[in-house]
């Protein structure tokens, strides 16, 4: 279920001994240079897939201190492959491991221990990517599947009404490789065919999708399990997390998953029972009023000349939960909208991956040997740990920084020779 995060925290003050510390971007200007923290890369070394990290200057209790974004592709970093993935009941010993992985490095980093620690109590999620696999019959209904759900998608996108949030959705082509995307509030839906994905141009997604050396030998295996299927993934903003409470991964419950996908469907239109004939709807209930409108859409007339628009919009509201949008021409209706194509690619039809590729996946016991190393690594770094040690260090960065920018310029330069003449300095 775990595909990819992006955790923060705050570690400590701003200092002035911090700018050769982080990675640095330079931006030449008029008066001099100015270099500012930009994304870092690193690698795991447990599978050699990199991460990122960027640090963020955040005004926090009168002072200006490092919140570091952390971005994780999960599964490459902590086991080498991303063909197959678990549920979301898997998710908080995911999260534990993820947490001494992130301590660990901040001490490696050169943070205290004390640093470190606030980083973990002050964590949140600024994204969450989710993933689960369908597995159509056969590649060619995978396909088809996902034309319809691009066809589905494309059709309410041009509704303008507030029962759905969908605001844009589109496809990347790739020869045979499709990537349909549906942008809603604070979320994105991204389908693909897992086999017929293309290589990514991103650094990003290239990571999300590395395979170790390790894994390299079962790759032919992986990719025939997944040969047909379509990967579905759910990608949760920030305020999409608050709203399902997932912002932080201090408690986190893997309950809410199941409802904060739901709500992703439901404003990309995935979850309403549209219908293709009038035969199929279920009138009972309907005043006669709505069932006039009924009648009078399913003839093909134009409800705008009919109905006032306040009544448009009610009878809409009441008609769109028997599975009748008003908003869309009769033909779009009957050949792009699909009622069935949220079930099909639900949580409910997720794929159980077999027995016998859970030894390549992340699971209790790899999470344990993960654990007990990171541990005793953590442990290590923390007995050699010297607060003097590290004061005096601090104490030499701010001397080298005050000796930098006070530099004479002429002081470095009255012995070198003139422009254009060879030999020393006598």
């Amino acid at each position: 279920m775990f595909d990819s995060t992006t955790i923060s925290g705050l570690a400590r003050q701003v200092k002035v001994t911090d700018g050769g510390r982080f990675q640095q971007v330079a931006f030449l200007q008029e008066h001099g240079t100015t270099f500012k923290p930009t994304v870092g890369y690193y690698r795991s070394p447990f599978t050699g897939a990199q991460f990122t990290m960027t640090p963020e200057q955040e005004r926090h209790r009168g002072d200006i201190y490092w919140r570091l974004h952390f971005w994780l592709p999960i599964n490459a970093i902590l086991r080498g492959q991303n063909y197959l993935v678990g549920d979301q009941w898997m998710m908080p010993p995911i999260l534990h491991t993820l947490a001494r992985f992130l301590r660990w490095f901040l001490l490696v980093f050169g943070f205290t221990p004390a640093e470190a620690q606030y980083f973990i109590d002050t964590a949140r999620f600024e994204d969450m990517e989710l993933s689960y696999h369908v597995a159509p019959a056969s590649l060619r209904a995978a396909q088809h599947a996902q034309k319809r759900l691009l066809r589905h998608l494309e059709c309410l996108a041009e509704v303008r009404t507030t029962a759905y949030s969908l605001w844009k959705a589109h496809a990347i082509r790739t020869n045979k490789a499709m990537t349909t995307y549906a942008h809603v509030e604070d979320a994105v839906l991204r389908t693909y065919i897992k086999s017929l994905l293309a290589r990514p141009t991103q650094r990003k997604a290239r990571m999300v999708g590395f395979v170790s050396k390790n894994m390299v030998p079962f790759v032919p295996e992986l990719r025939q399990a997944v040969y047909t299927h379509l990967r579905i993934e759910p990608v949760l903003g920030r305020q999409m997390l608050i709203k399902h409470g997932m912002d932080t991964p201090h408690g986190f419950d893997p309950g809410r998953v199941a409802g904060a996908i739901e709500d992703v469907f439901a404003q990309a239109g995935l979850s309403t029972p549209f219908v293709r004939s009038i035969e199929q709807v279920d009138q009972t209930g309907l005043s006669q009023c709505v069932r006039d409108t009924l009648q009078h859409y399913f003839a093909g007339e134009d409800l705008r000349e009919l109905l006032t628009p306040s009544t448009r919009s009610r009878h809409s509201a009441l008609l769109r939960d028997v599975g009748i949008e008003t908003g869309v021409s009769l033909r779009d209706h009957r050949m792009e909208l699909s009622g069935t194509i949220g079930k099909q690619i639900g949580l409910a039809n997720r794929w159980e991956p077999p027995q016998q590729y859970h030894p390549l996946m992340l699971t209790d016991a790899h999470l344990h040997g993960l654990n007990a190393h990171i541990n005793k690594e953590i442990d290590r770094l923390t007995r050699t740990f010297s607060q003097a040690a590290h004061d005096m260090r601090e104490m030499e960065r701010r001397q080298g920084v005050f000796l930098t920018r006070n530099r004479d310029p002429y002081l470095s330069d009255w012995l070198r020779p003139p422009s254009g003449l060879g030999g020393t300095a006598a």
